[in-house]
């Protein structure tokens, strides 16, 4: 049977419907495949760059670091903790860590207080491992913990909870 007058039978349209079709279903599949391809490797990329992000931040913080033990070595100082005394009471040396950090508002808690006969006004440094990170200024002394805040903002970026809080030398 001749559908149209155009030669073509429903036997020969329905094989050619299934050829177009099979097409069709094989360029789907295809481009389901790269489509995947690509949410995979957009992961990977993805998962890469958040590494990358985190080791430039440790980057930066090592660049600082070593900023600012050149500045000390260039001004003849030594980029090791000082061994100092408490200014309150010079028989009893000032040592605690940084308990918690805001950098939004430029509050830094930590672990000294009035038991350590700290008191407001008094600057103190901060350390990692060693090395001199910048300056603190405490504002307000509870019993075992004190508010503070960085003499230097850009500083603030650089401390850690857990670095170590030490009285700083007499100048």
């Amino acid at each position: 049977m001749f559908l149209f007058g155009c030669g073509y039978s429903s036997i020969d349209i329905n094989k050619i419907e299934g050829k177009i079709e099979a097409r069709y279903k094989e360029e789907i599949t295809k481009l389901q495949k790269e489509i995947e391809a690509l949410r995979k490797e957009r992961e990977e990329l993805n998962a890469r760059l958040e590494e990358e992000k985190k080791q430039s931040s440790l980057l930066s913080v090592e660049l600082g670091e070593t900023k600012r033990k050149l500045d000390l070595a260039e001004k003849g100082a030594s980029n090791q903790i000082p061994v100092v005394t408490n200014p309150v009471n010079p028989d009893k040396q000032i040592q605690g860590a940084i308990r918690s950090i805001s950098l939004s508002t430029n509050l830094i808690i930590i672990s000294l207080g009035k038991s350590s006969e700290l008191t407001s006004g008094i600057e103190l440094g901060v350390y990692r491992k060693s090395s001199f990170l910048g300056k603190i200024k405490i504002d307000t002394v509870g019993q075992d913990w004190s508010s503070a805040h960085s003499v230097n903002i850009e500083e603030l970026r650089l401390f850690q909870v857990g670095d170590d809080v030490i009285s700083l030398p007499s100048e």
